[in-house]
């Protein structure tokens, strides 16, 4: 197999959709969005027999997970952009048979392809992670013409469920 090697800049974009999607597609968020849904539903079903004070919890909680958190979470995204050196400088990435390698500046490090826990999809960017909550973006605009390569990569080198992508948007 020849190297695929591509770098990846990660922006504002990029980390939020990765904080959005790690977040609800776990417990918590999911739980926040049904909460926040009920809450909608409660204040709209039981409008007029509601006092404010309960019109008003129920359109704060209804607001939180699916207005407040997500505004919130893209402020964090900025704020890391911002602070944190390793998103200053472009990540090279190189793809190889037995594992991938990261470099940035003189730092470089190699993930062996069983070292991958799994392989997810948000839409605009591909996450690789190698535990539970630490993943490496890919944002697919970035992979131009090696994005099916690489696809086709992941595929054959990562366990069939561990991975789940979409097509290229």
């Amino acid at each position: 197999m020849e190297p695929i090697k591509f770098d990846v800049e990660i922006t504002k974009e990029n980390l939020s959709s990765f904080l959005l999607y790690h977040n609800y597609t776990h417990f918590n968020g999911i739980f926040g969005i049904i909460l926040s849904l009920l809450a909608i539903v409660y204040l709209i079903y039981d409008f007029n027999q509601l006092d404010t004070t309960k019109i008003l919890i129920l359109a704060v909680v209804a607001v939180l997970f699916t207005i407040v958190n997500p505004l919130m979470l893209r402020q964090k995204a900025g704020n890391q952009i911002k602070r944190n050196d390793t998103f200053k400088a472009p990540i090279t990435y190189e793809i190889k048979a037995e594992s991938f390698t990261l470099s940035q500046g003189d730092q470089q490090s190699e993930i062996s392809w069983k070292d991958v826990v799994k392989v997810r999809d948000s839409g605009k960017i591909m996450i690789i992670y190698i535990s539970k909550i630490r993943g490496f973006i890919w944002p697919k605009d970035q992979l131009g013409n090696d994005y099916s390569k690489v696809v086709e990569v992941l595929r054959e080198k990562v366990d069939g469920d561990k991975i789940k992508l979409k097509s290229k948007k």
